[in-house]
C-alpha cells in the first residue's frame, strides 16, 4: 500500500498540485506516518497560495525532506484514479478492522448498545456525520434564538445578500447551505443577472464559469463598473476603464475558468476556494458540467443527479451555491414557470429558492420571480437591464408591493 501512497504523492509534488482537493482523499486515508505528513505540508503549501514542490514541502514537513525528495521522481499521473481507489479501499479496510473491539464491546453490553454503536461505526465509514435526534424544546430553544437574531438585523436578513434589496425582500438573503436556481431562456440574462450579484455583494465570492473565460467575466465586470461599452472600445474609454477596475480590486473574488468540469473536479475546485473565504459559489451553468467518466445515464437523470450534489456541497461547505439553468422552450412573451426548468424535476426538489428571468423581447424591464422559497414567500421583482453593459440595477419603485402568493 505504501507504494500506492508513495505514487499520489508524487504526482502532487510537482506535476499535478490541482489534484489534491478532487482525489477525495484526507491525511487519514495513509497508513504511513511520514506519507501523513506530507500529504499535510502539500495542503499547508497550497493553502499559502504557493506551488507544491522540492523545497516548499520539505521546509514543512518536519524532517521528512529525504522522503519528500524520493517522491519527486515518480510521475504516474496516468495511474491517478487507480492508486486513489486502492489507498481508499486500505483505508476503509483499517477502518472496519478498528471498529470490531469497539463493536465487541457494544455487543456484551446488550442489543441496544449494540444497534447505537453499529450505527455510528456506519456513519463515520461512510463519511457522513452522524446527528443525534433533539428533543423539541431544544429545537424550539435554538429557534427562538434565530428569531431573535432576525429581529435585530436591519431587513430581516438571515443570509448573504445578494445585493439587491428588492431581491432580498422576498429571501432575506442567500442562506448557508442553500441551492438557489436562476433560470432563464437563452439571451435573457442569467450570467449578466450573476455577474450583477457579485459585482454588488460584500463578502468574497467563488465563480465558476465554465461557458466565459475569466478576461470575458473581467471585460463585463469592468463594462458594468464603468458603465461603458467595451465592444468596439475606443482609447478614451480607457481611463474610465482603468478606474473601475481600480475601484473593484479590493472585491474577493475567485474566477475559476475550466472549460470542462465535472461535479467531482467542482467539489475540489469549491473546497480549495472555501479554504480561502468564499460565503458564496456561482456557478455558469448546471447544465454545462460534464459527466463523470463511464456514466451512461440520461441526461435528465444526470442533471437531477448534478442539482442533488451541488446541495450536498452547498451543505458541506456552510454556504449558498448559485447555480445558473436553462429553461424549455416556450411561448414568445410567456413567463416561465417551475415546469420549464429545463431536463430534470428534481432541479426544483433540490433547490431552496428558485428565480426566474423573464424579459420581453426589445424591453429593457425584466421580471424576476421568486418561484420557490422553500424560507419564505414567493413574489415579483421588476430590474432594470443595461444591455449595453449587460448590467442589472434597481427599478426605483417599491418593488415588494408585488406578491405573488
Amino acid at each position: 500500500m505504501s507504494d500506492h501512497e508513495r505514487a499520489i504523492l508524487g504526482v502532487l509534488i510537482p506535476e499535478k498540485p490541482d489534484l489534491y482537493d478532487s482525489l477525495g482523499l484526507a491525511e487519514a486515508d495513509f497508513a504511513e506516518p511520514a506519507h501523513r505528513a506530507v500529504w499535510r505540508a502539500i495542503g499547508a503549501v497550497i493553502d499559502a497560495g504557493l506551488r507544491p514542490d522540492l523545497v516548499t514541502v520539505g521546509e514543512r514537513c518536519n524532517g521528512q525532506a529525504a522522503i519528500v525528495a524520493s517522491l519527486t521522481s515518480l510521475g504516474l499521473a496516468a495511474n491517478v484514479e487507480y492508486h486513489t481507489a486502492e489507498i481508499k479501499r486500505a483505508s476503509l479496510s483499517r477502518r472496519v478492522t478498528a471498529a470490531i473491539p469497539r463493536l465487541q464491546d457494544a455487543a456484551a453490553q446488550g442489543p441496544e448498545a449494540f444497534g447505537d454503536a453499529l450505527e455510528a461505526v456506519a456513519s463515520e465509514l461512510s463519511g457522513e456525520e452522524l446527528t443525534p435526534p433533539r428533543e423539541l424544546w431544544r429545537v424550539l430553544v435554538d429557534t427562538t434564538g434565530i428569531l431573535e437574531n432576525r429581529a435585530n438585523t436591519p431587513g430581516g436578513m438571515i443570509g448573504v445578500s445578494c445585493g439587491f434589496r428588492s431581491v432580498d425582500y422576498w429571501t432575506k438573503g442567500f442562506q448557508p447551505g442553500d441551492l438557489v436556481i436562476v433560470a432563464a431562456r437563452t439571451s435573457v440574462g442569467k450570467t449578466a443577472l450573476a455577474l450583477s450579484m457579485a459585482r454588488r455583494m460584500r463578502v468574497p465570492i467563488g465563480f465558476m464559469s465554465i461557458e466565459m473565460t475569466a478576461e470575458q467575466i473581467g471585460e463585463r465586470l469592468l463594462a458594468m463598473e464603468a458603465r461603458k461599452s467595451t465592444l468596439g472600445v475606443h482609447i478614451d474609454d480607457m481611463l474610465s476603464l482603468v478606474e473601475a477596475g481600480e475601484r473593484m480590486q479590493h472585491k474577493r473574488v475567485w474566477i475559476d475558468d475550466a472549460p470542462t468540469m465535472t461535479l467531482a473536479k467542482l467539489r475540489g475546485r469549491a473546497r480549495w476556494m472555501r479554504r480561502r473565504g468564499i460565503e458564496c459559489l456561482f456557478v455558469d451553468y448546471l447544465t454545462l458540467i460534464k459527466p463523470e467518466e463511464g456514466d451512461e445515464t440520461h441526461r435528465s437523470e444526470r442533471v437531477g443527479k448534478l442539482a442533488k450534489g451541488l446541495k450536498q456541497l452547498a451543505r458541506e461547505l456552510g454556504i449558498p451555491i448559485v447555480a445558473l439553468s436553462q429553461i424549455n422552450r416556450i411561448g414568445e412573451g410567456q413567463m416561465p414557470g417551475l415546469e420549464n426548468l429545463r431536463q430534470s424535476g428534481e432541479i426544483e426538489e433540490d433547490a431552496d429558492l428558485v428565480l426566474l428571468l423573464h424579459r420581453k423581447r426589445d424591453e429593457k424591464d425584466t421580471l424576476l420571480r421568486v418561484a420557490k422559497n422553500r424560507r419564505g414567500p414567493v413574489g415579483d421583482v421588476e430590474l432594470h437591464y443595461e444591455s449595453e453593459y449587460t448590467l442589472f440595477t434597481e427599478v426605483e419603485h417599491e418593488n415588494h408591493a408585488r406578491n405573488g402568493g
